[in-house]
């Protein structure tokens, strides 16, 4: 066994008694339930390192400019009375891409954000969709969707 392996085979041992020991809680205790403030937090953590990871990924020109195209055009067949948005840009690089969606307040997103997750785009990418109640829930509201297309660009 070469070294790379027993480090590896090591590192898999420990990731192993560590998921074990976080799944179990100790005896007595019943497991911590997230509150909705911190769950609402992680995500917005999650989502703000997917936008970052969007911004400084290179661009792939030719495969950025058509993806935008389709993904518009995805969201503008998705657009109607059920889901009533504007599409503000898309901008793609290389396996990502990133929609900002202009809702007339949040309950409309609420309400539609289920048709934007849902709908079949082309490429066919993974969709995130992070919308955080506002301040002011009338006001005018926008979101990003950021779509992963990792999958769709491997061969």
């Amino acid at each position: 066994m070469t070294d790379l392996e027993r480090r590896l085979s090591q590192l898999e041992e420990k990731a192993e008694r560590s998921d074990s020991e976080e799944a179990t809680p100790s005896e007595g205790s019943e497991p911590r339930v997230e509150t909705r403030e911190e769950v609402l937090a992680r995500k917005a953590e999650w989502h703000r390192s997917r936008l970052e990871a969007h911004r400084i990924e290179p661009t792939d020109s030719a495969w950025s400019a058509q993806s935008a195209r389709s993904i518009q055009e995805g969201l503008r067949a998705v657009r109607g009375d059920a889901a009533p948005f504007d599409v503000v840009s898309v901008d793609c690089k290389t396996t990502l891409c990133v929609a900002t969606l202009d809702w007339a307040d949040y309950d409309k997103t609420r309400a539609a954000s289920s048709q934007v997750l849902h709908h079949v785009y082309e490429p066919n990418c993974g969709v995130e969709f992070f919308n955080p109640p506002p301040e002011q829930p009338e006001a005018r509201y926008q979101s990003q969707v950021i779509f992963d297309c990792t999958e769709a660009r491997t061969p």
